[in-house]
């Protein structure tokens, strides 16, 4: 096995994904055994969210010698350490098919090792009870960080960010995302409009007040209107440069 001269990150961030329960769904099976396996994607699906959230990332690369081909599969951290090990694999025939499927079967056995996943032992409501845990946690860790966003647009770049994610959802989680979705934009919405009235009414009782100064602040920002919260903010910051001009030097008045 080769490794990076140091692995305490790494150690770190895999001990912390390994506290999660990392089961691959048996969801495949062999007609000429009878028996059942985790495919390469179930691996990957049981893999990702853990390693991920944890700063590691997993490279599997390909090589051919005389005796088969070989499996080099790379655990990183985002540190730079690292940890690799190597699977030979022997193709049942010289064939691409045959090289495809040895590559396919020795990529899911050498990520699962390097990372220490388990395959579930059965495929019946026990599985399916799991994977819909999974997917509902996948859905409420979406939900919190949807409602950590502050503006319209941020909630926006999340949507982005996690459209794939939304969308791989099954329909009742993929619905309460959505639902909650809707429920803070309306929230963000609300939250704006109340923001953007506190500070046209501010700027209101300033020109009720200094209406001479007022002027001034609105033709030194180049507004005709003051409307949005960008408008108000260009008003503003004349109307405490022009404020701050009178102070000091003791005007008598605003004109």
């Amino acid at each position: 096995m080769e490794k990076s001269e140091s692995l305490s990150n790494l150690a770190k961030a895999l001990c912390e994904a390994q506290k999660t329960a990392l089961f691959a769904l048996t969801d495949a099976k062999n007609p000429f055994f009878k028996s059942t396996y985790s495919t390469l994607a179930s691996v990957w699906d049981a893999a990702r969210k853990p390693l991920t959230n944890n700063g590691l990332s997993v490279v599997q690369t390909t090589d051919t010698t005389e005796s088969g081909v070989i499996i080099e599969t790379t655990l990183l951290h985002v540190s730079g350490e690292y940890m690799t090990g190597k699977l030979l694999m022997k193709p049942e025939k010289d064939t691409p098919q045959g090289f495809g499927s040895a590559i396919t079967y020795g990529r899911r056995y050498a990520l699962a090792a390097i990372i220490g996943i388990s395959p579930e032992d059965d495929d019946g409501e026990a599985v399916m009870n799991r994977k819909k845990d999974r997917i509902k946690e996948t859905a409420d860790e979406l939900i919190n960080e949807l409602q950590e966003t502050t503006s319209v647009s941020h909630k926006d770049n999340w949507k982005k960010k996690h459209l794939s994610e939304i969308l791989a959802l099954d329909k009742t989680n993929r619905e309460r995302v959505i639902a909650a979705g809707v429920k803070h934009t309306e929230k963000l919405n609300t939250e704006f409009k109340e923001r953007l009235g506190e500070e046209i009414d501010g700027i209101e009782d300033i020109c009720t007040a200094y209406p001479e100064l007022f002027a001034k602040a609105k033709k030194a920002a180049g507004l005709e209107t003051i409307e949005t919260l960008a408008h108000c903010k260009k008003f503003m910051d004349a109307y405490g440069a022009l404020e701050g001009d009178v102070v000091f030097h003791g005007g008598g008045g605003y004109s």
